[in-house]
């Protein structure tokens, strides 16, 4: 065991500082590889264990598996407790933070699903389990497919290679739905439709793919019409909710980048950049809708101009007088973080696509800023 964390514990560690994300070992993988129907052996192994490869072929004849079977890894229900609820604030604020908090892949029951149940497909981000559950359990009674996502969302798992057909396919096979239900219907999340391939699970697996509803709270009136969507189902927004709740992502995510170097080397710019922080960020989700452009950072040009009003009716209001070196400096920095701020967001809307990255704008506008922030004061003789 020591020699094997010797050997893992780097490679982990330049995992993560590369990509942001983690690996674990596997565990009880050759009884995976027996549940999902392979006869395996091992054909070889080197650092101490830490790499194997197995030789596995199809089994002659698998067992049929009925409900009580431990491929289903058991029973899900909407609970509203202490640690739910604070695990659910702390996504409120860091989600974005890694290790994300996620559920075992697998195949659960909802209610008390039967044969004729549908089978509902989603990721293992704990997160989008818990709400869910929380707009079916008591109202549905279905088979939960949980794919491993990496512990992300499904959208942007899907958009970021974690959300696949192949990984559809596999947990498929893996379950063995066949000996549970008496249909072949895959119903998926709409929002993952841009990274999953509906086709290639049909071709792989025989199994039909229906794409659910875009929002969870419409799956009991999906799945009651008959798997039939009305267009407010299909198509996606972003009401004030939703978009004050991705502000709170965006700040408590990014304001520990911004706050925390601030509080150690410009203690007194603690307060002014926490108050410009939270005030352009909610201030920004709230007119969201109304600024011309679509794109975050083309948005960033009028939050900018506002950002500048505001500055200077403060200025104006409170009789306050500030030397031109500094005049600047806030100049550029309200412009720095109004553009942050608006392109960051663009990422948490759901109204946008493959335009989520924004960080070839965003380093290029900071490296003008930073420059114009260097030379300006030389140039005009502040310094």
């Amino acid at each position: 065991r020591i020699r094997f964390y010797l050997i893992r514990l780097p490679l982990a560690l330049t995992t993560w500082l590369l990509t942001r994300t983690t690996t674990h070992p596997l565990q009880g993988f050759e009884q995976l590889l027996l549940e999902a129907g392979f006869a395996n052996r091992r054909a070889a192994a080197w650092l101490g264990n830490s790499l194997v490869l197995y030789q596995a072929r199809l089994a002659a004849e698998a067992e049929p598996l009925d409900e009580e079977s431990p491929v289903v890894a058991g029973r899900l229900r909407h609970q509203a407790t202490l640690i739910s609820r604070l695990l659910g604030l702390w996504l409120l604020f860091f989600r974005i933070i890694p290790p994300y908090p996620k559920v075992k892949p697998g195949l659960y029951a909802v209610g008390i699903p039967g044969s004729e149940s549908p089978v509902l497909v989603t990721g293992n981000f704990t997160l989008t389990i818990g709400r869910l559950l929380a707009a079916i359990d008591g109202l549905v009674d279905c088979w939960l497919l949980v794919v491993d996502t990496g512990g992300i969302n499904v959208w942007c798992a899907a958009g970021g290679g974690k959300f696949t057909a192949g990984k559809v396919v596999s947990a498929v096979r893996t379950a063995r739905l066949e000996h549970l239900v008496n249909h072949h219907a895959l119903i998926l999340p709409q929002l993952c439709a841009n990274g999953v391939d509906g086709w290639q699970i049909r071709r792989e697996t025989g199994w039909g793919v229906h794409w659910g509803p875009a929002r969870a709270s419409d799956i009991p009136a999906y799945l009651a019409a008959g798997r039939r969507k009305s267009d407010p189902m299909r198509w996606m927004t972003f009401p004030l909710k939703d978009r004050l709740e991705m502000a709170t992502v965006t700040v408590g995510f990014y304001g520990l980048i911004l706050l925390l170097p601030a509080a150690v080397f410009w203690r007194p710019l603690l307060g002014p950049l926490a108050a410009a922080l939270l005030g352009l960020s909610y201030f920004y989700a709230v007119i969201h809708p109304w600024l011309p452009g679509r794109d975050g950072l083309a948005k960033s040009v009028p939050l900018t101009a506002i950002s500048l009003v505001g500055y200077a009716a403060y200025l104006l209001i409170t009789g306050s007088r500030m030397a031109p070196l500094s005049g600047l400096n806030w100049t550029l920095g309200l412009t720095a973080l109004s553009i942050f701020v608006a392109a960051e967001m663009q990422g948490m809307s759901p109204l946008m696509r493959g335009e989520q990255a924004n960080w070839k704008g965003e380093a290029v506008a900071g490296s003008v800023l930073g420059l114009a922030a260097w030379l300006l004061p030389l140039i005009l003789g502040w310094r």
